[in-house]
C-alpha cells in the first residue's frame, strides 16, 4: 500500500547560484510513495537486488504535481572479499504536470549508473574508485531567485563555488533517494545541504 509523507517544506531555502529555481523548490509538498524490491544470491557471494518505485508529489496548494517512476537494479559483494563494491542502474522517468501542461522535470534523471569497486592487495594495502554517470534534461535558468524579483551573482571566490557543488551533490543525491523510498539517505542528505547553505549564506554575510 502507499504510503503518505504529508509537508514535506521546501528543498532549497535560500537560492543557490546554477539551479532552475520552481514552484517545487519553494513549496511544502505532500508525497505519496510506493516501492517493491526482490532480491537473491548469486554465485561467487554476490547479492542482487531489483526494486521498482513510484511517487507522486503534490504541491499543497493544489497548482502543480509531480511523478516519478522508475526501476533499480542493485548488485553487491562485501567489501570484506578481496574484490568488493556495488553496481546501480536506474533507469527512472519524472514528469511534471501544471497549468501550463505537463513536461519532463527539469530534475528528469533517465539513467542513473554508480560503481563503486574496492581490492584488497593484501600486507594492508587497498585500492578504490568510484564512477557516477547519468543523464538528464537539459534547461537554462529563467528565474534565479524563488521570487522572481532579481538577479543572482554566481559566487565569485573558490570556497564558494565549492560550498555551491557541494549542495547541489547533496540535493541531488537527496531526490534520488526520495525516488527510491530511502529515507535514511534523504534525511542525511538534507542535512548536508542545510549545512551547505547556511555556510554559503554566511559567506555572503
Amino acid at each position: 500500500m502507499p504510503s503518505r509523507v504529508a509537508k514535506i517544506v521546501s528543498s532549497l531555502p535560500i537560492p543557490v547560484p546554477g539551479t532552475n529555481v520552481s514552484r517545487f523548490d519553494v513549496s511544502n509538498q505532500e508525497v505519496w510513495q510506493v516501492s517493491e524490491a526482490i532480491e537473491g544470491a548469486l554465485p561467487f557471494r554476490l547479492l542482487a537486488k531489483a526494486t521498482a518505485f513510484r511517487n507522486v508529489v503534490f504541491l499543497l496548494d493544489g497548482s502543480a504535481k509531480e511523478k516519478n517512476q522508475g526501476v533499480e537494479l542493485f548488485l553487491r559483494r562485501d567489501f570484506t572479499e578481496r574484490l568488493g563494491g556495488f553496481v546501480s542502474y536506474t533507469l527512472s522517468r519524472a514528469d511534471r504536470e501544471t497549468p501550463e501542461g505537463s513536461a519532463l522535470s527539469t530534475f528528469d534523471r533517465t539513467h542513473v549508473l554508480s560503481v563503486v569497486l574496492g581490492y584488497d592487495f593484501g600486507a594492508g594495502y587497498r585500492m578504490g574508485g568510484r564512477l557516477l554517470v547519468q543523464s538528464g534534461r537539459p534547461y537554462e535558468v529563467a528565474c534565479p531567485t524563488p521570487d522572481c524579483s532579481g538577479t543572482t551573482a554566481p559566487p565569485t571566490s573558490f570556497a564558494d563555488r565549492a560550498t555551491a557543488q557541494r549542495a547541489w551533490e547533496a540535493w541531488t543525491r537527496s531526490q534520488e533517494a526520495l525516488r527510491r523510498g530511502d529515507w535514511a539517505t534523504y534525511g542525511s542528505e538534507q542535512k548536508r545541504l542545510e549545512d551547505a547553505l547556511r555556510s554559503l549564506a554566511e559567506s555572503r554575510r
